[in-house]
C-alpha cells in the first residue's frame, strides 16, 4: 500500500533535539569505496570497457547453443526422481515414444481415401517418417485396415494387406466405427472418408526435432507427390499440424 509519511516528513523540519549526527567513516568504508572506484577512473575505466565488451561478445556466441528451460512435459514442474518423470522416461525408453505429432492426410472429395491407392500413399508416407523422420513409430487408419483384414482370414500373415475392393474397405470401416463410441472414430478417418491423420511418436520433445521432421515431411512431398494424387498432407504453417506432449 502507499504510505504517505515520506511526503509528510518534508514539509516537516527536525526538531533541533533530535538532529541527526553525522556518520563516522570508517577505514573499512573508506577501503570499500576506493576499491569500487578505482576501476571507473583513469586508464582503468578502458580495462574495464575492454572486458565487459569481450564477456558480452563470447557470451553472445554461446548463447546461441543455450537451450532455455526443460522441454519435456512434466519434468519443469516435477523433481527429476518423480514417479511421472520415471514413467515418462521408461516409455520413451521402451516404447515408441510419448511424445506425439498428428499430421492430416487430405483426401480430393468424399470417398478419396476409400480406396487401396490412397491408403498405400498414406502409408508410404507414415513408412518414411519413421525411417528418415526420426520417429520412433507410426498408426494410421491403414493398420487397423491391414490387421482387421487378416482376421477375415484366419490371422494369416499372408492377408495383412489393403483389400482392393472398395466395398471391403467400407465394410471394415463400418465394423470400426460401430465398435467406437460416437465421434472416436474421427480420430482417424472421419465418415466421409475424406480426411484422416497420420499418428506419429516420438521419443523426444526438442526445436531441432520438430525442425527436423517437419523438413523431412517437406522433403516427401515435394519428391514423392503430384497434383493429380487424391491424397495431400497437411503440415505446418497451415493450421493442420499439432504436437501432443
Amino acid at each position: 500500500m502507499p504510505t504517505f509519511a515520506p511526503l509528510f516528513l518534508s514539509f516537516l523540519k527536525p526538531s533541533e533535539k533530535h538532529e541527526p549526527k553525522r556518520r563516522k567513516e570508517g577505514r573499512l568504508y573508506k577501503a570499500l569505496a576506493r576499491l569500487f572506484i578505482a576501476p571507473s577512473m583513469g586508464k582503468s575505466r578502458w580495462v574495464v570497457l575492454t572486458v565487459m565488451a569481450l564477456v558480452l561478445v563470447v557470451g553472445g556466441m554461446f548463447s546461441i547453443r543455450l537451450k532455455v528451460g526443460d522441454t519435456q512435459a512434466g519434468a519443469a514442474l516435477l523433481f527429476p526422481d518423480h514417479p511421472y518423470n520415471k514413467a515418462f522416461r521408461f516409455v520413451n525408453t521402451k516404447f515408441v515414444g510419448g511424445n506425439q505429432m498428428v499430421i492430416i492426410a487430405e483426401g480430393k472429395g468424399e470417398g478419396a481415401l476409400r480406396t487401396r491407392e490412397a491408403l498405400e500413399q498414406i502409408e508410404d508416407f507414415q513408412r518414411y517418417m519413421e525411417t528418415e523422420g526420426g520417429a520412433g513409430g507410426s498408426l494410421t487408419f491403414t493398420n487397423m485396415v491391414k490387421r482387421i483384414y487378416r482376421m477375415f482370414h484366419e490371422g494369416h500373415p499372408k492377408w495383412e494387406v489393403i483389400p482392393d475392393n472398395p466395398k471391403h474397405l467400407g465394410q471394415i470401416g463400418f465394423m470400426l466405427s460401430g465398435n467406437m463410441q460416437p465421434g472416436e472414430m474421427d480420430r482417424w478417418l472421419d465418415m466421409t472418408w475424406s480426411n484422416a491423420t497420420v499418428n506419429l511418436f516420438y521419443r523426444d520433445y526438442n526445436n531441432e526435432l520438430i525442425t527436423h521432421t517437419i523438413a523431412k515431411a517437406k522433403e516427401y512431398i515435394n519428391a514423392q507427390t503430384r497434383e493429380s494424387d487424391k491424397v495431400r498432407f497437411r503440415l505446418a504453417g497451415e493450421s493442420w499440424v499439432s504436437w501432443r506432449p
